[in-house]
């Protein structure tokens, strides 16, 4: 294998489970952060108080210095007062394999934000899939070798899964449904090990 190859592969993103060591995240500060759409039941409780920026801005500050403390890179995306919702990278795309997938955001004050993942890959010369039947987000897909969890839900529907399967014959995709006051699968299932899920049974 020459070097220029094995250069691509070492950039290439690699996701197989969640809980591998993590080397490289992507974060976009919160400078812009703020409730100007109620789209979960989160919002609803914090609405009235709405959001400090200056106070999320430490915090993320702090994020990223624990990161590289860990010895893992951020990659910053930029922060765009169109996108009030961007810090939550996690949904915009995920990764499965070496494959990166662009999501197709179900709420419309967060459309937009997967293009700037879009732009960035193409920018470092990675390739992506986009997503274009129905909706999906990166809260609701949990990697597990090759097995996929996916949680339908008011974010993903059926019709991104199903084009989520053609795209990966190899993996086995588990849809679970979701009940409409759950955000995200992420929010009450994780996966610790091979052989441990942690799960918040009532939903």
């Amino acid at each position: 294998m020459d070097s220029m190859r094995a250069e691509q592969i070492h950039k290439m993103p690699q996701c197989m489970s969640e809980y591998d060591d993590l080397q490289e995240v992507l974060l976009c500060s919160p400078i812009y952060m703020e409730i100007k759409q109620i789209i979960n039941e989160t919002q609803k409780q914090f609405a009235r108080e709405n959001i400090s920026q200056m106070k999320a801005v430490a915090q993320h500050k702090q994020l990223i210095q624990t990161l590289k403390d860990h010895q893992v890179r951020p990659i910053m995306l930029p922060a765009n007062d169109r996108f009030p919702e961007q810090v939550f990278t996690r949904d915009i795309g995920f990764t499965i394999g070496h494959t990166l997938f662009v999501s197709s955001m179900a709420a419309p004050v967060r459309q937009g934000e997967e293009q700037l993942l879009k732009e960035w890959a193409q920018g470092t010369g990675l390739k992506t899939v986009t997503l274009t039947n129905g909706t999906i987000e990166g809260g609701d897909v949990l990697v597990d070798q090759r097995r996929v969890f996916v949680g339908t839900s008011t974010r993903t529907n059926p019709a991104a899964i199903h084009e989520l399967k053609k795209e990966l014959p190899d993996h086995d995709i588990i849809s679970i449904h979701l009940p409409p006051h759950i955000l995200h699968l992420d929010c009450v299932m994780n996966i610790l090990s091979h052989d441990e899920i942690l799960i918040y049974p009532e939903a």
